[in-house]
């Protein structure tokens, strides 16, 4: 029996099916045809073709967009990667959904796409207010899937090499977002204060035990609720572990989220702190006479690898019950709010207004970058420069 066909070309017959294999941002359906020796043969390239399309991969290369290669880099790649840390992921994963999924930038084809093109995307970001430091961490995603398409033959070069991240003029940086992220001296003064009458009180609640430690240590949040009593002692903090916040997913579709203590994410992380005496024994006593009960009263047992920190019954302190506490907490002292990691901060101008060099506290900090730390200090000590160029200016009159 001979085969259906509907198209000839040079003499010879073949059957041609076109399809509706997507739409562009305006609503145009995108159209591609489909060549076979036969009706099944170009029907199943039709349907090979549109399952690849699902599962986020194109046959033709040339047709793929960047959503389609950073979804594919994201969950088939990255996500089986075992050296590709969890923290990480989630942090991809959220970048990918704010500034890829649905945006215009997610419908430009891989195969065409140039720097001009990535370039005029930041700077529509930077203009609605999008920070130097977001648009950079976009990069890194949009940067590590181009590498892959690299990798797989589908192009020749990255177009986010090379590509300038615009400036912003009140830039949020890592660690501190701005001005109103410090506590001013009356306000560290108050939060201490605070903290030691409820330890005077015998309180068993973990919070000014917590804040206590964060002023006093300036570790980051995670690494402080992660903190195994095995690195805690003779006066030294070994940050070895965070507690991180992960993303749980089923495919693609997020089912809920699960903390889970992790590696940090940079080697400057990983440090060694020493702890003023005084807050050294108010946490021993504070594990001694709080902790080690709370264990006992919940049936678990509490050894090296036990959290210092947790809540009543035992668990991990779950970020969004602290932050109400803390909000409240500040509320009752009359204390504007900031956010947790001010108190990180406030370790280091406490550091400064002690005569601490920058290289030391960036150290204790565990900063990758010493201008992270500069910024701290230039707060501090906001006249520096001017100060500076006075001193000079008396040296030259001598």
């Amino acid at each position: 029996m001979a085969k259906k066909t509907n198209f000839e070309v040079n003499g010879k017959k073949y059957f041609r099916k076109t399809k509706t294999v997507g739409h562009k941002p305006d609503g145009t359906a995108i159209r591609k045809t489909f060549y076979g020796n036969g009706v099944n043969e170009a029907n199943q390239k039709a349907d090979e073709y549109m399952n690849n399309i699902n599962n986020g991969m194109s046959l033709d290369y040339k047709e793929m967009t960047i959503d389609m290669l950073v979804s594919t880099w994201l969950y088939d790649i990255k996500a089986n990667d075992i050296n590709f840390k969890p923290g990480s992921f989630s942090r991809y994963e959220g970048i990918y959904r704010n500034y890829i999924v649905d945006k215009k930038i997610s419908y430009l084809r891989v195969f065409s796409c140039k720097t001009a093109n990535i370039k005029e995307y930041y700077n529509e970001l930077s203009a609605e207010g999008k920070t130097e430091s977001q648009i950079t961490n976009l990069n890194k995603v949009l940067k590590g899937a181009f590498n892959y398409a690299i990798q797989e033959g589908y192009i020749l070069r990255n177009p986010c090499q090379f590509v300038t991240i615009p400036k912003s003029e009140n830039e949020d940086f890592d660690e501190v977002d701005d001005e109103n992220d410090y506590f001013d001296n009356t306000d560290i003064e108050k939060i201490i204060a605070e903290c030691n009458k409820r330890i005077a009180s015998k309180t068993t609640d973990y919070l000014p035990y917590l804040i206590l430690f964060s002023i006093g240590s300036g570790l980051r949040l995670g690494e402080a609720t992660g903190l195994q009593y095995k690195y805690f002692s003779n006066y030294v903090v070994k940050v070895k572990k965070e507690l991180c916040k992960i993303k749980k997913f089923k495919g693609k579709e997020i089912v809920g989220y699960e903390y889970k203590l992790i590696t940090p994410k940079t080697p400057s992380s990983i440090r060694d702190v020493d702890i003023a005496s005084h807050l050294f024994d108010t946490i021993t006593n504070y594990i001694d006479t709080v902790v080690v009960e709370t264990y006992k009263r919940n049936k678990k047992e509490f050894d090296d690898n036990s959290l210092i920190f947790v809540n009543e019954s035992c668990n991990i302190i779950d970020q969004s019950n602290l932050r109400k506490k803390w909000v409240k907490f500040l509320k009752e002292i009359d204390v504007t709010y900031k956010k947790w990691h001010a108190l990180r901060s406030a370790f280091a101008c406490l550091l400064f207004l002690c005569s601490a060099d920058i290289k030391t506290v960036q150290e204790l900090l565990g900063h990758a970058d010493i201008n992270t730390t500069a910024k701290i200090y230039l707060h501090v000590f906001p006249d520096t420069k001017k100060n500076a160029v006075n001193l000079l200016n008396q040296k030259l009159m001598w």
